[in-house]
């Protein structure tokens, strides 16, 4: 999951909770950019978005994730926007999509 808005805060809250609960569960914070404080979870900075200029690192951010994921959990409730992009590019790839929005 990544760092960067409101579903990204509330998923990492989500699953700290849950480990709590079941301990055998992990979980990574994808970043999009260096840290410039110590994080509180664990995190993962891939090569390929740390060497991505600035203005396109939340873009490959987004689609490392998607390219290395099994499952997306998403909240998309409208046809535009970043996150309706990243689940089409899911979507296409056949991954196991969970759309909060649509439950």
């Amino acid at each position: 999951m990544g760092n960067n808005g409101n579903f990204d805060f509330l998923a990492t809250q989500a699953l700290k909770e849950l480990k709590n609960v079941y301990p055998h569960i992990s979980y990574y914070v994808v970043l999009a950019y260096p840290p410039k404080i110590p994080f509180e979870h664990p995190t993962l900075y891939p090569e390929k978005v740390a060497q991505s200029p600035p203005k396109a690192a939340i873009d490959r951010r987004n689609r490392w994730m998607v390219d290395n994921s099994d499952r997306v959990v998403a909240c998309v409730k409208y046809g535009f926007g970043g996150a309706v992009k990243y689940l089409r590019i899911a979507e296409k790839q056949g991954k196991t999509i969970y759309n909060l929005a649509a439950q």
